[in-house]
């Protein structure tokens, strides 16, 4: 059976806090690369942070408790070129960042979906926690690939895994930041993976509630 696509990830946003990042919203939708994050806004429980996924090729309604969503409904390589132009200068989601309390059974439910083990190691911060690093097929028609941080901790409550936040790369990191100004994003520093760096959204000043930032491109 083929793997599960990632297609979209829904964010309990509005689009104004994304615009101050620099984002480009067409619609409740900010497009990187084929993904898409659909802003949904807090609503009336005033729900925060990553909310749920959509995949295409399961049937599955959540993954080891992380909800599955319904799919976009329209191919974003439709829509014209300034849907996909940031003045951040994003060209696509570098990973996604997970939590849970049982780093073998979300292992187990992902793979469920085919997706690929890549590496596991302890935390580089020294707090006593473990990684792994999953790829998962994404967009539409699952050429890309989305990295899944997935941070085991036992210390994370609930019997289930969870969202926690967005990396985005951008070949114009120190433009960006400059772009930005330091009301909206922090300044650069050398990220975990050797040779990139990274600059960490200010959510609170500007309206985002997901942990988020941008980095520089792979090597």
């Amino acid at each position: 059976m083929a793997p599960s696509r990632i297609r979209a990830i829904d964010v309990a946003d509005d689009p104004t806090g994304w615009a101050r990042a620099g984002f480009t919203v067409a619609g409740d939708a900010v497009h990187l690369g084929s993904l898409v994050v659909r802003l949904v806004g807090a609503g009336a429980e005033g729900r925060q942070g990553i909310l749920s996924w959509a995949l295409e090729g399961t049937d599955a309604t959540a993954v080891d408790g992380l909800p599955v969503s319904t799919l976009p409904t329209h191919d974003p390589d439709m829509l014209p070129p300034s849907a996909h132009r940031h003045v951040n200068g994003a060209t696509g989601i570098d990973h996604l960042v997970l939590r849970t309390g049982d780093l073998d059974r979300t292992t187990s439910a992902m793979r469920d979906h085919g997706w690929d083990v890549r590496r596991t190691i302890a935390s580089p911060r020294g707090d006593g926690r473990t990684m792994r690093f999953l790829l998962a097929p994404a967009g539409v028609d699952g050429q890309e690939r989305l990295l899944l941080e997935l941070i085991g901790d036992p210390d994370t409550p609930g019997d289930t895994a969870g969202f926690w936040g967005l990396a985005v790369t951008t070949p114009t990191l120190d433009a960006a930041v400059r772009r930005l100004g330091t009301d909206a994003i922090g300044p650069p520093t050398d990220a975990v993976q050797p040779g990139r760096r990274i600059a960490t959204v200010r959510g609170h000043r500007i309206g985002v509630g997901v942990p988020l930032a941008l980095m520089s491109p792979r090597a």
